[in-house]
């Protein structure tokens, strides 16, 4: 899972997710934590229906700082036809400056943007290269597909920023579980996953 947060230590908890119809393809629940005090969850969720594929994240944190408090949570959804194909997706942002919230579908090669936030509501179209897909769909992908040696490069479109960006994924066998580093923008990110694709901390 994607974390932007610099300084955060993800460790897992026990937190259970509610029941979903469907095939339950990923289920977990991470803690937060900074300087050895937890701060907030990071959930992820991947449902498979006869209609298509749900991926969800949620992230929640709750930072102090002296007498502030700073709450923020985000939920990303990704829907992914039933042949994979990425239908949409839906990125939400709360915090104390209220709802951000973006909605995005790709067409061809545009992607088409509605982002509403306090009232105001602002249609964008961004130039994409064909054939791309979401930054989630491709977690998703790879997560699914764990073979050592595995190199994927695709266009992706950051949820949370609703850009276009060129990723490549590489996994390498490590012990009974994987690694995967992720490169896109000048920032690389590696992470262990075990045999099922779930995060390992």
């Amino acid at each position: 899972m994607r974390a932007f947060v610099l300084g955060l230590t993800l460790t897992l908890s026990l937190l259970a997710h509610p029941a979903r119809a469907g095939e339950v393809l990923l289920q977990q629940t991470l803690a937060v934590t900074l300087g050895g005090q937890e701060v907030g969850t990071m959930e992820a969720l991947d449902v498979r229906t006869k209609s298509g594929t749900s991926l969800s994240r949620i992230t929640k944190l709750s930072v102090q700082r002296g007498a502030t408090k700073n709450e923020m949570t985000t939920e990303t959804v990704v829907t992914l036809a039933p042949d994979g194909a990425p239908q949409g997706y839906r990125y939400a942002r709360t915090d104390k400056s209220g709802t951000l919230v973006t909605e995005g579908r790709i067409a061809g090669d545009k992607l088409e943007l509605i982002t509403t936030q306090n009232g105001a509501r602002v249609k964008n179209t961004v130039a994409i290269p064909a054939g791309s897909t979401f930054a989630l769909a491709l977690e998703h992908e790879t997560r699914t597909h764990l073979k050592d040696g595995v190199s994927l490069e695709r266009n992706v479109v950051l949820e949370e920023m609703g850009a276009p960006v060129a990723m490549k994924v590489t996994v390498k066998g490590q012990g009974a579980g994987f690694l995967i580093c992720s490169t896109f923008a000048n920032l690389t990110t590696d992470e262990e996953v075990d045999a099922a694709g779930r995060t390992i901390v």
